[in-house]
């Protein structure tokens, strides 16, 4: 894998992987990989591709054009789109090749009665989402 490349690896906690460095002149073919990885820590907002950066955060990529990628890390960069959050399936792949955007609203909602909606709900009010207090204007 070439320097500076970006990885997304998954794995069962606590275990151990060993990874074997080789040597020679063969390396991967990573000109479709929309991950970018840094050696050092990067300030998202002084980067400068028009892009839209996502960061991975409990198993999905989500919009963060500002703050700090630490070094040793990496980000998706995309063509700019409206999405926030991006879901990425992982099963078998060997890279990221597909990626759609998640616009569905996900979680259950819950009245401040603790009475569950069945959907999310279309009366004026206040409600629970996703542990965060939601206020419904429509």
């Amino acid at each position: 894998m070439p320097a500076g490349t970006g990885l997304l690896m998954t794995g069962t906690e606590g275990a151990t992987y060993v990874f074997p460095l080789t040597s020679g002149d063969a390396t991967a073919d990573v000109s479709g990989n929309k991950l970018v990885g840094v050696t050092k820590d990067t300030d998202l907002s002084t980067l400068t591709d028009g892009n839209s950066h996502y960061v991975y955060d409990n198993d999905v990529f989500r919009l963060q054009n500002t703050g700090t990628i630490a070094a040793n890390k990496a980000y998706l960069s995309l063509p700019t789109s409206d999405t926030d959050k991006i879901n990425v399936s992982l099963g078998g792949a060997t890279g990221i090749e597909d990626i759609a955007a998640d616009n569905e609203d996900r979680g259950t909602w819950y009245t401040l009665d603790g009475v569950k909606v069945n959907e999310k709900p279309t009366a004026k009010g206040l409600y629970i989402h996703n542990g965060k207090k939601v206020i419904v204007n429509k």
